[in-house]
């Protein structure tokens, strides 16, 4: 059998406020589930706008902080901000999006 290391790249939503729509402990699993459910290499910010908007967020303020925070395969982490609109794993990355409880506190329903 072939096993093939996976390491997380954890999504840490620092900062994000929205109005309407589901409650807040709602949206927070609604995020966790899109976060383990991304199977490429890359996601944009606007996939979080767009998801807060599909469980009726009537406002999103658009000016979000986001991380991620990416292992090797020695296990050893390092964190990088996102300036831009889009993150994606350098071509000599493997790993999977991963979310939890933790990694979503920065949602808030305002």
């Amino acid at each position: 059998m072939l096993v093939k290391a996976m390491p997380p790249h954890i999504i840490q939503i620092n900062d994000l406020e929205y109005s309407g729509g589901i409650d807040e402990v709602l949206m927070k699993d609604k995020f966790k589930e899109y976060i383990n459910s991304l199977e490429g290499t890359s996601f944009d910010k606007s996939d979080f706008v767009d998801l807060l908007y599909t469980n009726g967020a009537t406002y999103v303020n658009l000016d979000m902080d986001v991380s991620v925070k990416y292992f090797n395969t020695e296990f050893e982490s390092d964190t990088i901000e996102l300036s831009s609109q889009t993150y994606e794993m350098s071509l000599t990355q493997v790993g999977r999006f991963y979310a939890n409880d933790d990694s979503v506190e920065g949602i808030s329903q305002v």
